[in-house]
């Protein structure tokens, strides 16, 4: 088997609609289900469900199973998948604990199955460019930027669960980052939390590994910001941007410009063979990114409660 040629797609808000779907369709591959609790017209041909449960025993044998669901429903949903023999993407963060993240890390290892956390940035050629620069140029200073002018209306993110927060949305991003550049992602911390518990809730993390200092914004304020700012130890200082962000089209090192792919369809393009031969790689990368987030979301309870009149 090389790439998966159908899916079966969890969950058909936004983000799905607008970037995994046409990621799909720009590979050639196929949808052949659909699980939504509400139906509509503009969903693309393929059977609807209501549940990952009700799906399964229809799909064709060799469908992936896309998760796109908020955080909380994503272990439910994919052990079930995995339990039944599915491979599986799950959008970030793929679980809101450790032990959600072992449990089924150690499923897979005993049926074989795939498990992907759908980091799309990774099969971005601005992404692999960062690496490569700072795998060349060792930095003295990191500084992480993710920031959006509002949260969505109406979608989970204005749950107060610490899952639907920013620091899940988006401060998942930051932590694979740094695991992927060799630092473990519980060097931060969290230095300050403003407008904590609201809609505008914005983090600022602050950490060091060696002699390289770590900051990172993430969260809610006036512009739209996604970037990497790369200080080397003459003080020279490069910019990605828009690094964690999945669509084509122009992007940014310093004043070069590049054209980057869709990282959604190349994500969804790489052969299974690849994704096991990585995956306990990838899953002890997921366990640590999402203890990482585990021990910041109790930082960040204390802001909010703290925050209280």
């Amino acid at each position: 088997m090389s790439r998966w040629e159908n899916f079966c797609v969890v969950g058909i808000g936004g983000h799905a609609r607008t970037k995994l779907l046409p990621g799909i369709a720009e590979n050639g591959q196929k949808v052949v289900g659909l699980v939504s609790r509400q139906p509509s017209d503009t969903l693309p041909d393929g059977p609807i469900y209501p549940t990952v449960e009700a799906a399964l025993p229809h799909l064709p044998p060799g469908t992936a199973i896309l998760i796109s669901s908020p955080p909380a429903s994503h272990y439910i949903q994919a052990k079930a998948a995995l339990s039944a023999g599915f491979d599986v993407f799950v959008e970030k963060p793929a679980f809101v604990s450790v032990d959600e993240a072992q449990d089924l890390a150690t499923l897979c290892a005993t049926n074989g199955t795939v498990l992907v956390e759908a980091f799309m940035q990774r099969y971005t050629a601005l992404y692999s460019l960062l690496l490569e620069h700072i795998a060349n140029n060792p930095p003295v200073v990191i500084d992480i930027s993710f920031l959006i002018p509002a949260q969505p209306q109406g979608t989970f993110r204005n749950a107060e669960d610490l899952s639907a927060s920013s620091l899940y949305d988006i401060g998942c991003y930051i932590l694979a980052l740094l695991d992927d550049i060799g630092i473990n992602p519980a060097v931060f911390d969290i230095a300050d939390v403003r407008d904590a518990g609201t809609m505008t809730e914005a983090l600022e993390l602050f950490g060091h590994s060696g002699t390289t200092v770590l900051r990172a914004s993430i969260g809610v304020d006036a512009e739209y910001v996604n970037r990497v700012r790369v200080v080397g130890v003459e003080g020279d200082s490069t910019t990605f941007e828009p690094l964690f962000y999945g669509r084509p089209g122009t992007k940014m090192i310093g004043d070069r410009q590049i054209e980057d792919c869709n990282g959604f369809a190349a994500m969804l393009a790489v052969p299974r063979e690849h994704w096991l031969a990585n995956q306990p790689e990838r899953l002890t990368s997921m366990i640590a990114v999402t203890k990482a987030l585990g021990s910041l979301a109790l930082q960040l309870a204390e802001f909010r409660l703290e925050s209280r009149p």
